[in-house]
């Protein structure tokens, strides 16, 4: 697995812009996006997985072929990290596993369902088209610095969560 996009919103209605690197901050997320500066839509829920969003690239390659809507242009599944070479289309195999991308480490915490903002944001059809693909939330435990075409290494043994 490769990071092969990133995105940041500075707020829960701004348009995201895409980066080559960024950095990530413990507990906090990408230095500059909503939820980073407690912004976003849902940052006022205090259970962590809020800070970072993945998403697989062949994920959203079969929403363009089975759905035509193409959310790789312009970031318009507003997911920060898109994810490629994934073994599933879900990115289940990061779920309650500590991996590292870059110099900082992640632990995948969480289904990322999609949620009805996308359709004020999105083509129409795009909550239907990521309801069972929408990737998941992950928590930033180390600090670091992340760029487009880092490789994506799973630290360890599987942790249970509560």
């Amino acid at each position: 697995m490769h990071l092969a996009q990133i995105w940041t919103a500075t707020s829960a209605k701004s348009p995201v812009n895409h980066h080559s690197s960024a950095d990530l901050e413990k507990h906090r997320g990408i230095v500059g996006d909503r939820y980073h500066s407690r912004t976003g839509s849902f940052s006022t829920f205090e259970h962590s997985g809020r800070p970072i969003t993945l998403i697989s690239f062949e994920a959203l390659i079969a929403v363009h072929k089975e759905h035509g809507l193409d959310l790789l242009a312009h970031g318009l599944h507003r997911r920060n990290l898109v994810i490629s070479d994934c073994a599933s289309l879900d990115l289940t195999e990061l779920m309650n596993q500590r991996f590292q991308i870059g110099t900082a480490i992640l632990m995948g915490m969480q289904p990322a369902h999609p949620c009805r903002f996308l359709e004020k944001t999105a083509p129409p059809g795009t909550y239907d088209a990521l309801r069972h693909c929408g990737g998941i939330r992950a928590d930033v435990l180390k600090d670091g610095t992340i760029n487009c075409g880092d490789a994506i290494q799973l630290l360890g043994t599987p942790r249970r969560l509560p």
